[in-house]
C-alpha cells in the first residue's frame, strides 16, 4: 500500500483509518508573503482546534488533509505541533490558489490589496520550472527549510477560462506531479457564476501530462446536480472527486440531492473515485482570523458527528462511507 507523506514524516498507508480529504487548519486568505505565524493563532490553534482533532479518533479517523496552499499556510513547526498533540496523521499541501476577479474585489479593513489577489507573488515572476521546483522541494526536501515535506499537490481557478497565471501553476503543478508521483488536489469554484468547471481542469492537467488518476477534484458538490454529464466525464476519464463544504442545517432538499447523486456514483460503479472533506478552517475571510466563517462548529468532528449520521438516515451506507472515507484515500494518498 506505499506510505504517505505526513508533516511527521512517512506513515503507512494502512495506519490511516478514516481519512477527511480537504481541510485547512490555517488560511490566511490576505497574505501576500509566508512570514511568521502570529502567537495568537497558535494559542487558538492550541485552545480549539487541537481538541477537536484528538476527538477525530473516537470515529477512527486518524488523518486530515490540509489543503491550504502557499502563501496562507502557518508555518511548518505549527502543523507539527499540532499532529503531535493530537496523535494525528497530517497531509500538508504544496501549491498555488486561484485569482480573484471583478466580483471579488472587496477587502476588509486591514486587509491589503495587491496585483493577482490570492495567488502566490512568485507566480508572475518565476518560469514554469522554477515554479516546478519549488513544489518538488517542499515535497522531497522540505517546506521552507523545515523538515516538514507536503505529501499533496494544491491548484485552484476560479472560471472555466483560466487567467495566465492559474494557466502557469497549473502547468507547474502537473511538471511536479510527474517528478514526485503525488496526488493533485484542485478548488473548483462552486459559488462564483458561472461555476467553473471541473472539466477545464481535467483538461489542462492531462494535457500538461498529469494522469487522470491522480487528480482529485474538491469543492464539486453543485457541479454533481447542475452539471452531472461533465462531472461523469471526469470521472470516465479516471479522475476522483471531493465533496466538501457538508452542512446539516439548512437548505435539505440540496444535500439529499448530494447524497442520493452519490449513490448513482456507487450504483454506477464510480464508487471508488469518491471521497469528503469540510472544508473547515481557522481563517480571517470574514474579519480577524478566527473559527471557521462558513462552516458550523465544532471544528473537524463535525463531519463524524452531524453530517454522516444524518447521510445515514438518507440511505448512505456503511460501506459506501468507508469506501470514501477509507479505501479511495489510501489509494490516492501514496506516491503514483
Amino acid at each position: 500500500m506505499g506510505k504517505v507523506m505526513t508533516v511527521l514524516g512517512p506513515a503507512p498507508a494502512d495506519a490511516l483509518g478514516a481519512v477527511t480529504m480537504h481541510e485547512h487548519l490555517h488560511l490566511d486568505q490576505y497574505a501576500e508573503t509566508e512570514g511568521a505565524t502570529p502567537p495568537d493563532r497558535v494559542a487558538l490553534l492550541r485552545d480549539v482546534a487541537i481538541p477537536a482533532l484528538r476527538r477525530l479518533h473516537e470515529h477512527g479517523c486518524h488523518t486530515l488533509v490540509d489543503a491550504t496552499p502557499m502563501p496562507m499556510r502557518a508555518e511548518p513547526w505549527v502543523y507539527a505541533m499540532l499532529a503531535r498533540e493530537a496523535k494525528l496523521h497530517i497531509v500538508l499541501a504544496t501549491g498555488f490558489y486561484r485569482e480573484a476577479w471583478e466580483r471579488e474585489s472587496w477587502e476588509y479593513e486591514g486587509c491589503p490589496s495587491y496585483p493577482h489577489r490570492w495567488m502566490d507573488r512568485r507566480v508572475a515572476e518565476w518560469d514554469v520550472e522554477a515554479l516546478a521546483d519549488l513544489l518538488v522541494q517542499e515535497c522531497e526536501q522540505g517546506i521552507r527549510e523545515s523538515d516538514v515535506r507536503a505529501g499533496i499537490i494544491k491548484l485552484a481557478s476560479t472560471r472555466a477560462a483560466f487567467t495566465p497565471l492559474e494557466e502557469k501553476a497549473f502547468r507547474a503543478g502537473a511538471m511536479a506531479q510527474r517528478r514526485t508521483g503525488l496526488c493533485i488536489t484542485t478548488h473548483v469554484e462552486p459559488a462564483m457564476e458561472p461555476l467553473a468547471f471541473p472539466l477545464a481542469q481535467l483538461d489542462l492537467l492531462e494535457s500538461a501530462g498529469t494522469d487522470p488518476s491522480r487528480v482529485l477534484l474538491a469543492h464539486v458538490q453543485p457541479h454533481l446536480l447542475r452539471m452531472p454529464g461533465e462531472v461523469r466525464q471526469c470521472l470516465d476519464r479516471g479522475a476522483s472527486l471531493c465533496i466538501t463544504n457538508l452542512r446539516t442545517d439548512g437548505n435539505e432538499s440540496f444535500w439529499r440531492a448530494v447524497v442520493d447523486g452519490i449513490r448513482r456514483f456507487f450504483d454506477d460503479g464510480f464508487g471508488d473515485r469518491l471521497t469528503l472533506g469540510l472544508d473547515w478552517a481557522f481563517d480571517n475571510v470574514a474579519g480577524p482570523f478566527a473559527v471557521c466563517s462558513w462552516m458550523p462548529l465544532p471544528p473537524y468532528v463535525y463531519l463524524f458527528e452531524n453530517v454522516l449520521p444524518k447521510w445515514r438516515g438518507w440511505g448512505l451506507t456503511e460501506a459506501e462511507i468507508t469506501q470514501m472515507l477509507e479505501r479511495n484515500p489510501v489509494r490516492l494518498l501514496p506516491r503514483g
